[in-house]
């Protein structure tokens, strides 16, 4: 699949900055998702606008970029 086809099906990934290297994802809201020994790990969560993006949506976005092997 071609990665603008997964982009137009996925608009919500084009929030995420993602660095395979370093293991971690930055969301535009500030939020920044990495992998350690437990798993997945996020930072910045009480930066994050409650009001504008939905945490619990975005736990789940930064868990699909990391079983997909994105980050």
């Amino acid at each position: 699949m071609k990665l603008q086809h997964l982009m137009a099906l996925s608009p919500w990934r084009s929030q995420w900055v993602t660095e395979r290297v370093s293991r971690t994802a930055v969301h535009r809201s500030g939020l920044v998702a990495s992998i350690g020994p437990e798993g997945l790990v996020l930072a910045n969560q009480q930066q994050v606008d409650g009001q504008r993006w939905q945490l619990d949506a975005l736990r789940d976005q930064a868990d699909q970029l990391w079983r997909e092997g994105r980050m």
